[in-house]
């Protein structure tokens, strides 16, 4: 029993703490794997979207979000430093969000966004996605590059990682 108490309990704590650690690394730290013609989107009109229709033929960066989200907020001027550094035919920027459109509509009513938005039918916790804003780089309905959390993709780096696609 003091074996067990002395050298075996303290290591079993550090194993089951590891595990739990990469097990929350990957829930929120990674992006989850979307198949991205199967994720049911509507227009803020109601009329339904389809994603592969959206992206064939151009690479979109797809922005899992939410108004309430600070960080969201904190990303959006990030977003909107895009504009006009790529053609429109080649590139677009689609913000989702599963809240409701009244609160989409309420949240960009006063501003002139760049970004094409979308209402995700049901909610983003269903696609394993538990951190925003995530972030998909599409090309022809296929993710391409991802990143969780904030990120300036108007970046150097992240302006390379969006040239390398196109």
């Amino acid at each position: 029993m003091r074996f067990f108490r002395k050298k075996l309990l303290p290591i079993l704590v550090v194993a089951g703490l590891l595990i739990f650690s990469g097990y929350l690394y990957k829930k929120y730290r990674i992006a989850p794997d979307i198949e991205f013609p199967e994720v049911e989107v509507v227009d803020l009109n109601e009329n339904p979207v389809e994603i592969k229709e959206l992206t064939d033929g151009k690479l979109t960066l797809l922005v899992f979000w939410a108004t309430w989200c600070g960080v969201c907020r904190e990303e959006i001027p990030h977003l909107e430093a895009l504009e006009g550094k790529f053609p429109e035919d080649k590139f677009q920027i689609v913000m989702v969000s599963d809240e409701p459109i009244e609160e989409i509509e309420s949240f960009i009513s006063d501003k002139s966004y760049p970004f094409l938005f979308l209402k995700l039918v049901g909610k983003s916790s269903e696609l394993e996605v538990h951190k925003i804003p995530t972030s998909y780089l599409i090309k022809d309905g296929v993710s391409v590059d991802d990143e969780v959390g904030l990120y300036d993709w108007s970046g150097e780096e992240g302006l390379s990682r969006i040239e390398d696609q196109l």
